[in-house]
């Protein structure tokens, strides 16, 4: 599946990836679709009443390098250390996320806000 990136212009380390995702390239339909009810929509969103076997197909078809933590987004300000969650752990309550491991993809859902990615010099954290 062919799902177009958007990625930052910043001074991070090669190894560390950011990229955004458009609302193009996956299977969700109207209204999750493209324009005028079209398919192809790439709803990531397993809360706003899209089939939530299309999203995991969607979710899936991102193909990222390192297992993706989908947190429940609560427009407060709890962060979750990755590095500390139980294998099979309930989805973590929090709007932002952490890791120094390489095991683990933050990710963050967004619709009209605008994400905030940091790093450290080394890419460490």
């Amino acid at each position: 599946m062919n799902i177009p990136l958007l990625f930052p212009e910043w001074n991070a380390p090669s190894h560390v990836f950011a990229g955004m995702t458009t609302r193009q390239g996956g299977h969700s339909v109207a209204p999750y679709g493209l324009v005028n009810g079209r398919a192809g929509g790439l709803n990531l969103g397993d809360h706003v009443g899209d089939d939530p076997t299309v999203v995991a197909r969607n979710r899936a078809a991102l193909a990222l390098p390192a297992s993706p933590i989908w947190m429940r987004q609560v427009h407060g300000c709890d962060v979750v250390d990755l590095d500390t969650l139980a294998p099979n752990a309930q989805t973590p309550i929090a709007d932002a996320a952490i890791t120094s491991g390489v095991d683990w993809a933050c990710v963050v859902l967004v619709a009209d806000c605008m994400p905030v990615l940091l790093t450290d010099a080394k890419g460490l954290v």
